[in-house]
């Protein structure tokens, strides 16, 4: 089994790294999302890395309670539409995670890009 962690200590990683995946279910919204590039004396004891030096894996977010999202796309469509979100501000303060992402497209799809904000207020994280 995979262990838990404190997310919150380490959001600040996060600023340049990735958002994969955006999944939706009944009250449950999950994040697969991965941090910036991480040196070695960055991290505490205990917290594993994947092969590239990265904090790698999925937030749960459970009882939702309200979502907001900035642009004229849905959060169940945006990687329907944008091929890669880099994360550039994420912050969990009072059981609402708000994350800053860039949207871009390669090609073959017409190169383009957007700033979404997406807040999502959870009874639990």
């Amino acid at each position: 089994m995979k262990s838990r962690i404190d997310i919150s200590k380490y959001t600040a990683y996060f600023h340049d790294g990735n958002l994969f995946n955006i999944s939706k279910l009944k009250n449950e919204i999950t994040f697969q999302m991965s941090s910036a590039e991480m040196g070695f004396s960055e991290i505490e004891k205990g917290l594993t890395l994947s092969k590239n030096n990265r904090i790698r894996g999925i937030l749960h977010l459970n009882n939702i309670l309200n979502v907001n999202l900035t642009g004229e796309y849905k959060l169940e469509n945006l990687f329907d539409v944008f091929n890669l979100g880099t994360i550039l501000d994420f912050e969990i303060k009072n059981r609402t995670v708000e994350l800053g992402v860039l949207w871009e497209n390669c090609p073959p799809k017409l190169h383009t890009n957007e700033f979404t904000t997406i807040a999502v207020k959870a009874d639990r994280i």
